[in-house]
């Protein structure tokens, strides 16, 4: 549901990557809790799942467990992952001791397995095309460590973009403000002139907040209940929510 947004100086529409334009095969969250029922043995109910999958946005979104995971374990080791193990486990319920002895196992089981395919839904795409044939500037801020002109040309994505920027380009990671406002600055736009959207909370919706971006939030998957902010279901929606035109 939309409701506070003011659609009248909207120029430059910025989205987010991970899970608003593009899309892993089988999503990790998924793949994770599909394992995690084995080792349990009893099927986990969605709204577990959900809980999971709002936990790994929180502690993406420059948390302060990340930091201390970062701080306590170099990022990207076999360490960090199997204490993100441990975390994921406990965050689908699981006892203390329960996700301490199968934390390894998660971290294995991932890296021999997962493998999944990145994808665009075609809705995305020609959501996208239709936009900018209105006359609206489409862009990319993502929180990834560097920079993803490789994958969006790999994705095609790039057909459809007047610029794509990374966290690591700006010095600064959703949800700072900073990274918002460096964005802008690039763009050399104000903030009342920028629609943000993205799937996660913590890091778009918050992050765009404070600096004064408007903001929506992809609620895709329903994993947000009653979130505070205006929220849509596909980009597609965006569609019949913005003028024909974009403001001048």
């Amino acid at each position: 549901m939309v409701k506070d947004l003011d659609v009248r100086p909207i120029q430059t529409i910025v989205f987010d990557l991970d899970d608003t334009l593009r899309y892993n095969e089988p999503h990790a969250h998924a793949f994770i809790s599909d394992f995690a029922e084995t080792l349990r043995g009893r099927p986990l109910t969605q709204e577990e799942r959900r809980a999971g999958q709002r936990w790994e946005h929180q502690y993406w979104a420059s948390s302060a467990e990340l930091k201390a995971d970062i701080t306590a374990y170099k990022e990207g080791t076999q360490e960090f992952w199997v204490n993100y193990g441990v975390r994921s486990l406990l965050a689908l319920g699981f006892a203390d001791a329960d996700a301490q002895q199968y934390a390894a196992q998660v971290h294995a089981y991932m890296r021999e397995n997962y493998s999944p395919i990145s994808h665009v839904l075609p809705e995305t795409r020609a959501a996208l095309i239709s936009l900018r044939q209105r006359g609206y500037r489409i862009g990319l801020l993502t929180n990834r460590p560097r920079p993803v002109h490789a994958e969006m040309n790999a994705l095609a994505l790039d057909l459809h973009m007047d610029f794509f920027l990374a966290a690591s380009q700006l010095g600064a990671y959703k949800p700072d403000k900073q990274i918002f406002l460096r964005m802008l600055a690039f763009l050399n736009t104000p903030a009342e002139s920028v629609l943000y959207i993205g799937d996660n909370y913590y890091a778009d919706i918050l992050g765009a907040r404070q600096a004064g971006l408007q903001c929506i939030l992809l609620n895709w998957n329903e994993l947000y209940h009653n979130p505070d902010c205006d929220q849509i279901r596909r980009i597609d929606e965006l569609l019949a929510l913005l003028p024909g035109t974009a403001a001048a």
